[in-house]
């Protein structure tokens, strides 16, 4: 017996690094118009991309259907093999409900459903932990432990050079949008409850770096796990952030792809880790 690991492709990983990896990958669907992608499959970061900048009808996100996990949980099941599924955050799609209804159509009581409470690199912290522990024989109840406890401290924070793709997606309205690009307002986005949600507004990028750096290094970083540092498209601005903390150094970086740069556009940068543990005493 062995324990499986499924995600999906909101972690944002490159599926060559999956390869020898015992991780499963289900693409979420993008639509543009009349036309559908699976993520990863037949559409590239640099289609997506493409189409996000062009004038035409915005890229859409869609959750995967039931089926998608279900042929994963079938053959699972047929190998006596738990699953463990870390999926995008509930708050941000159906995700986690098609993987549930997979699990009960296939009635295996060794399916686990991780709603992750995040996205991209904060998955594949989630998703290298439990490779991690599982290659080193951890049962699958210490595991769930681990992940609970990464959920509930998980960090990201966020920079955006435009609140064009915000409105595009229905996150602003035209007013809001438009006061702001005329403003120079660059907003800070932040995890909070399993969804991203604007933390503060600077004017201008230099202020808006100035200030993300303040608000990263507020925070203490558990030192078991590296930070990540994400973007969309172009990586200037992330590189510039990662000059800001000296233990950036070889860590990974992360290009977002539909699911979240759909919605926030490209120019996106920050970062993602794991806030160290409270004392009791400062609790």
């Amino acid at each position: 017996m062995a324990i499986r690991i499924i995600t999906d492709t909101s972690s944002d990983f490159d599926p060559s690094a999956l390869r020898g990896r015992s991780v499963g990958l289900v693409p979420m669907t993008i639509n543009v118009g009349a036309a559908s992608y699976a993520d990863g499959i037949d559409l590239t970061h640099a289609d997506f991309y493409e189409m996000l900048l062009s004038d035409g009808e915005a890229p859409k996100t869609s959750q995967p259907v039931p089926q998608d996990f279900l042929d994963h949980f079938e053959r699972a099941k047929a190998a006596g093999d738990d699953v463990i599924a870390i999926l995008i955050s509930g708050e941000l799609s159906g995700t986690v409900q098609s993987a549930q209804a997979a699990k009960d159509m296939c009635g295996y009581d060794r399916i686990h459903i991780v709603d992750s409470r995040c996205a991209s690199a904060g998955i594949q912290m989630m998703v290298d932990e439990t490779e991690r522990m599982a290659n080193a024989g951890e049962s699958v109840e210490a595991i769930l432990d681990r992940l609970e406890s990464m959920i509930r401290r998980m960090r990201i924070y966020l920079g955006l050079d435009t609140l064009k793709y915000l409105y595009r997606g229905g996150r602003l309205t035209r007013l809001e949008a438009g006061v702001g690009m005329l403003a120079n307002i660059h907003p800070l986005l932040a995890l909070k409850d399993g969804t991203l949600e604007v933390c503060a507004k600077c004017m201008g990028t230099k202020k808006t770096m100035r200030r993300l750096v303040e608000i990263i290094e507020s925070v203490p970083a558990d030192p078991a796990f590296q930070k990540r540092f994400i973007y969309s498209y172009d990586d200037s601005h992330c590189r510039e952030l990662m000059r800001a903390f000296p233990d950036a150094a070889g860590t990974d970086v992360v290009e977002l792809g539909p699911t979240l740069a759909a919605h926030a556009g490209p120019g996106v940068y920050g970062a993602v880790f794991i806030e160290a543990e409270k004392n009791p005493a400062q609790i």
